[in-house]
């Protein structure tokens, strides 16, 4: 797994003019020479986030020090499933973050030795895409709470209950570039969190 300096969730940094954007990772604009990697084609990622399998890479987790902080502020594991809470800070109070996220969206997870064991019940697709907001990430925080509620084939809640430290919970996102097409695959940026007991339920 590789630890990014800079990397953060999706962040547009917006001038007071209006006129002009970048990211909050101080990506180049489009054109511009990227640098060479020994991760896979982003392209041949694995997105499914299936049951048995692990994060594929490029994958990177967001650490202390990001101009953009994507943290776990809790994870609590009880019999019917796993209880998630993300938030998303900046510390330049112009950062806006750009909603909805994609292109994968925020998705809990349970890990048991880097594979996957557990994962959110699909939603149902919007008929017609959100329009896109800007939410001021930069002067408050963006903070959600998910629920993993779908333990795969030999995994029980239970036994996650029973033995908490064997376990971890993960938040994957896409890493967001202003500028990029639609139908390009970005990196995956996680946050992780030790499990808890949560109460009954």
């Amino acid at each position: 797994m590789k630890k990014a300096l800079f990397l953060v969730p999706l962040l547009v940094l917006t001038a007071a003019c209006g006129s002009t954007t970048t990211t909050a990772t101080g990506s180049k604009s489009p054109g511009a020479a990227e640098p060479t990697t020994t991760s896979p084609p982003i392209e041949r990622q694995q997105r499914t986030l299936a049951c048995g399998t692990t994060i594929a890479p490029p994958l990177m987790e967001s650490v202390d020090g990001d101009p953009v902080r994507f943290t776990l502020t809790s994870a609590a594991v009880r019999e019917s499933g796993v209880a998630v809470s993300y938030r998303i800070t900046a510390t330049a109070p112009e950062t806006m973050l750009s909603l909805p996220i994609g292109e994968v969206p925020p998705t809990a997870l349970v890990l048991k030795d880097g594979r996957i064991v557990a994962t959110e019940t699909p939603g149902k697709p919007s008929v017609e895409p959100a329009p896109a907001l800007g939410f001021p990430v930069g002067k408050q925080p963006y903070e959600k709470d998910l629920t993993v509620d779908r333990a795969c084939e030999g995994t029980t809640f239970k036994d996650v209950l029973a033995h908490p430290d064997r376990y971890r919970a993960v938040v994957v996102m896409s890493v967001q570039n202003a500028g990029m097409p639609k139908d390009a695959k970005n990196p995956l940026v996680q946050a992780s969190r030790a499990l808890q007991p949560g109460t009954a339920g």
